[in-house]
């Protein structure tokens, strides 16, 4: 019995089904959108290729991987350290880390396992590492420091904390009215510089009504810039930035 041809009409449908088809997988296989909050790390046959910056980006189809990595700033609450001075007066610190990745790369390149799941896993062990470090680092400092000496009798604790949150909220408001820009918005690249400048006016209002406030906020500026160098020798290398540090002491003079 011969064979039933097929109709051309009815193969040509199909064949450009099927073209679309591929077409449409070949286009979705080669556009990566980036979120805005991201960088995206490219690998070509599991080598890595380069960074992929927010927004759409084309890769090479069906053999390329992305491994998205978040580059907002994060806090990071450190446990609060008590520790006795060099001068026996006891000291209790609460700090704020504030950090982000800034060399996606480095992070990607030094993970053990570079899995999208494991390199979040990464990020968190080196912050994890730098929590651990800041709470040594904090130890030590404090215990090289004398307070007996700091000025304790103007004003007590609740009101010097009253004023100057009273003052930096002023300078804050200040200056986003005459800026336009948010000073606690940290997705701004000029953050710690904006967070640096209005620090400086507040102490420096200060100057004129509380001498113990002033001496206090000199001690906190001499451990964070202490703190600051010790983190920056353990994050080189890890692709994580330290951007602002924050710290409170809670002082029992005997």
């Amino acid at each position: 019995m011969d064979a039933i041809p097929l109709q051309n009409g009815l193969v040509t449908p199909i064949i450009w089904l099927v073209i679309l088809l591929i077409t449409i997988v070949v286009v979705s296989q080669s556009i990566e959108i980036v979120k805005a909050y991201e960088k995206s790390v490219l690998t070509v046959f599991g080598q890595y290729h380069k960074i992929l910056e927010p927004g759409v980006n084309f890769v090479f189809p069906f053999i390329s991987r992305t491994y998205p990595v978040d580059i907002r700033t994060q806090q990071l609450d450190i446990p609060s350290q008590t520790a006795l001075s060099k001068d026996d007066v006891p000291v209790t610190a609460d700090l704020e880390i504030f950090l982000r990745v800034a060399d996606v790369k480095a992070v990607f390149l030094t993970a053990d396992n570079p899995a999208a799941d494991d390199l979040k896993e990464s990020v968190s062990n080196r912050t994890r590492t730098i929590s651990n470090h800041a709470q040594t680092g904090l130890q030590d400092i404090l215990g090289e420091m004398e307070f007996s000496s700091v000025n304790f009798d103007d004003m007590d604790r609740n009101e010097r904390e009253t004023l100057w949150m009273e003052i930096r909220t002023r300078i804050e408001n200040d200056y986003e009215e005459r800026t336009g820009i948010d000073p606690h918005a940290k997705s701004n690249d000029n953050w710690q510089t904006i967070q640096g400048e209005i620090h400086d006016r507040a102490i420096s209002e200060f100057e004129d009504i509380d001498e113990g406030l002033k001496e206090r906020m000199e001690i906190h500026s001499y451990i964070i810039d202490r703190l600051q160098e010790d983190l920056n020798m353990v994050t080189d290398g890890l692709g994580i930035d330290i951007v602002h540090l924050d710290i409170q002491l809670t002082l029992d003079p005997q």
